[in-house]
């Protein structure tokens, strides 16, 4: 594979076509294309929601389509034969921190921040951190049990077994407040936090698609430390003081990982130790990240639309 640039649509890009005419709807803005090439603009989305190389030519209509959408901050790009690791890392999280920025724009958290989320959505919403963090024993145990690399199954292995169990820390916070109990909890996953569950076991087939969301998950890469983290949930309680044991747990939980030394991703130790993927590697890391941040984002909009019981 070869090319100028790794091309990938935002995961904050929705998008519908007729045979005439194009839209695509994000967040802050609806853009219509019309035109000779708008037939074969759909299969030209499609492949960036799965990233493409960028070829030297391309027909006019998707040069607009590309020109447009880097202009509205739209497209992420990568170059497919990074230099070095830090260049590659730095551009991957910077991307994968600039999407998670659009995720926590949602309206969820624009009301959550203000204090003013209600108590059905805080609980479904501390909930669903406990079915992900289930669900991870799930699909961390499959992506180490399909990798056929010995070094990376090695980092698998690991980051399982560190991981696993940690639903219970969640789990004795949760009855402190009542939530163990909760319909929430007893009820299983939202769908759409059950959809996410499920892409990551498919992804991991493809390990550095599934390496790449993790890019997502602990975004934004400058939030980090203990004390920032700290300092975050102590926020959350102090605006719902009800689900302050929670908080706790998941604070504990974080605080966890921090001294497992899970800051540093796998992809992180794997490109230092091995240096920078190729273009199919680049491009799969992005592809992972995509995947993750718009299951993410689809788990926002169920808190959102969720009303107060």
């Amino acid at each position: 594979m070869s090319g100028t640039a790794v091309l990938m649509l935002s995961p904050h890009v929705r998008w519908t076509h007729t045979s005439s005419q194009l839209r695509l709807e994000a967040p802050e803005s609806v853009i219509h294309l019309s035109g000779p090439g708008v037939p074969t603009l759909s299969g030209l989305l499609a492949a960036l929601e799965q990233g493409i190389v960028q070829r030297e030519e391309m027909p006019s209509a998707h040069s607009r389509v590309l020109q447009t959408l880097a202009a509205e901050d739209l497209l992420a790009t990568l170059d497919p034969h990074p230099r070095t690791a830090d260049a590659f890392l730095a551009t991957l999280f910077a991307i994968c921190d600039y999407w998670v920025e659009g995720i926590f724009r949602s309206p969820f958290w624009d009301a959550f921040h203000r204090g003013q989320a209600s108590r059905t959505q805080v609980m479904q919403f501390l909930a669903q951190l406990y079915h992900r963090t289930v669900g991870a024993d799930h699909h961390n145990l499959i992506a180490a049990e399909r990798c056929g690399d010995p070094e990376v199954r090695d980092l698998l292995e690991r980051h399982y077994r560190e991981e696993f169990g940690h639903a219970a820390i969640l789990l004795k916070g949760f009855a402190k407040c009542g939530l163990a109990r909760d319909g929430a909890v007893v009820h299983g996953p939202l769908r759409s936090t059950r959809r996410l569950i499920d892409y990551m076991v498919d992804i991991s087939s493809d390990t550095m698609a599934y390496l790449g969301c993790y890019g997502i998950f602990h975004a934004p890469s400058t939030v980090r430390g203990e004390e920032q983290l700290v300092h975050q949930f102590e926020r959350f309680a102090a605006l719902y003081p009800f689900a302050t044991p929670a908080f706790d747990a998941v604070c504990q939980h974080a605080r966890l990982d921090c001294k497992l030394g899970h800051a540093e991703i796998a992809l992180e130790r794997l490109v230092r130790s091995r240096g920078c993927p190729d273009a199919e590697g680049v491009r799969s890391a992005l592809r992972g990240a995509r995947g993750a941040a718009a299951a993410f984002r689809a788990i926002f909009d169920d808190l959102s639309a969720i009303a107060e019981e």
